[in-house]
């Protein structure tokens, strides 16, 4: 269980840090939208 916890906050990290390098980066607004979409699509873990 504290693994998949960890995992679940290195996957937070990882998305907050992904969008505020969006943020930081003058950019339409639909790269936002892009951005969600990638977020919802669950990840393939092999």
């Amino acid at each position: 269980m504290e693994k998949d916890k960890h995992l679940k906050d290195q996957v937070i990290y990882i998305t907050n840090s992904a969008y505020d390098e969006l943020e930081s980066l003058p950019r339409s607004s639909n790269s936002k939208e892009e951005m969600h979409q990638m977020e919802e699509t669950p990840e393939i873990v092999e």
